[in-house]
């Protein structure tokens, strides 16, 4: 899942879009913010804003990583069964897979 550092000169949907560009080539037309993590609150004062990207169109932007970025493409349906398995573990991406979820249980 696409995430990074927002700029100073950046919104929240403008950082959310610039890291879907750079980590995996596409923009979206369309950005919900789902909600936000605090994923050890307790202990460090890092937030995560999660939003749900909608109408990707290609896009890329050069990236700041010093590693590759591979892509799989994983029907939402099918996340718990990874998380089962061990193969998804970051509880964040866990966590914004669930908000997902719950979003189109609302509209659907």
């Amino acid at each position: 899942m696409p995430g990074g550092t927002i700029r100073s000169d950046e919104d929240l949907a403008t950082t959310a879009n610039r890291e879907l560009q750079e980590e995996i080539g596409l923009r979206a037309k369309s950005l919900h913010l789902l909600g936000t993590l605090l994923p050890f609150a307790k202990y460090l004062a890092v937030r995560s804003s999660v939003f749900l990207a909608q109408e990707l169109v290609p896009s890329q932007l050069p990236g700041d990583e010093d590693y590759v970025i591979t892509q799989h493409p994983v029907p939402l349906a099918c996340f718990e069964q990874m998380v089962e398995s061990g193969e998804l573990v970051d509880a964040r991406v866990i966590a914004a897979l669930y908000m997902a979820r719950g979003h189109f249980g609302k509209i659907g």
